[in-house]
């Protein structure tokens, strides 16, 4: 049944068109020529918390209250309705009692009798809030989405830049630049895994980044510190910093000999500003590591500059007598 078979059978039939109005899901309001209402349909009187006793035969405008004693609404229907025959899609932000705030269409439409002096206006009252709630919930992931991919691409050419080229082959670009894109792509992976929110767990977060160096020895990496969740853009840089130490590791450390181990713990202390995770990276070998490629090569310089000046805290690497030693210190709040 649209609205247009019910305008032709409130011209004929009184009792049927009674009949179909009370079916009608939508709020519906019947008036006379003097916008005074005749009936309602029961969905009005649910959605506005209302009965029939305070609203039939009582004007538009002083019902519920005065809710309908809108100016702009009046004047479309005591002025223009008279003249346009039907008015579509006048928006409304109404506070319904027990509901809350709602967005509401109001559409009318004149309906003259068939002698041409009974005239009713049908009053219909369309809840879209659910709908534009859904459009302004889209809009603001679109947006984030938005946000998140140009944030990325950024991150992407910065990677690129700060993968250094001298003295390397192409390929050896290639494979520096593709670990720390797919350390990158963890890291996002991870908050896509959560529960919506905008931080990742760093357990999980280094469990990620060092599983695929771990191979056959899951005893050669122990993982270890208090619960706790980094804001999305520090985790990511951070993550891309554990990349590189347990790059390196598995190159020319720890994770290069058989009997190598890699300890990381971490702690979290409260200070006036905030606070504060502390990451102990430490590397246990009777190899004789490169002193030199510790301390001069690509990825030690990414991890400082990294730590510097996209997490704003310090990082302290040193190469003790059987391994590589880091400290890290990082604001997370």
């Amino acid at each position: 049944m649209t609205l247009d078979d019910l305008y032709r059978h409130l011209r004929k039939s009184h009792i049927l068109a009674q009949g179909i109005v009370d079916t009608v899901r939508a709020p519906l309001m019947v008036l006379d020529g003097a916008l005074r209402v005749v009936t309602a349909n029961p969905s009005y009187y649910e959605t506005f918390n209302t009965d029939s006793e305070n609203t039939v035969e009582r004007s538009l405008f002083e019902i519920d209250g005065g809710r309908w004693d809108i100016p702009d609404l009046r004047d479309l229907l005591v002025k223009t309705l008279p003249r346009a025959a039907a008015i579509e899609g006048f928006e409304v932000e109404e506070e319904v009692p027990d509901v809350g705030p709602r967005t509401l269409v109001v559409n009318a439409r004149r309906i003259v009798g068939t002698g041409g002096s009974e005239i009713r206006i049908l009053l219909s009252i369309q809840d879209l809030t659910g709908e534009r709630r859904a459009r302004e919930q889209k809009e603001r992931l679109v947006e984030d989405l938005n946000h998140r991919l140009r944030n990325v691409l950024t991150l992407v050419q910065s990677l690129a830049m700060q993968t250094a080229t001298r003295d390397r082959t192409a390929e050896e670009y290639r494979d520096a630049l593709l670990g720390r894109l797919n350390a990158l792509a963890r890291s996002q992976g991870l908050l896509a895994e959560g529960d919506g929110g905008d931080s990742i767990d760093l357990q999980r977060l280094a469990t990620d980044i060092l599983r695929p160096h771990m191979g056959s020895r899951s005893e050669a990496v122990s993982i270890a510190g208090e619960s706790v969740h980094l804001p999305h853009k520090k985790s990511v840089t951070l993550g891309l910093v554990l990349h590189e130490l347990s790059t390196n590791a598995a190159k020319y450390g720890a994770l290069a000999v058989p009997e190598g181990t890699v300890r990381l713990s971490w702690s979290v202390m409260r200070v006036a500003e905030g606070r504060r995770v502390t990451l102990e990276w430490r590397e246990m070998t009777d190899a004789r590591e490169d002193r030199a490629e510790y301390e001069e090569g690509f990825g030690m310089r990414f991890i400082r500059n990294a730590v510097k000046h996209d997490l704003d805290g310090t990082a302290e690497i040193g190469l003790e007598p059987d391994g590589l030693s880091c400290r890290l210190d990082v604001p997370i709040d």
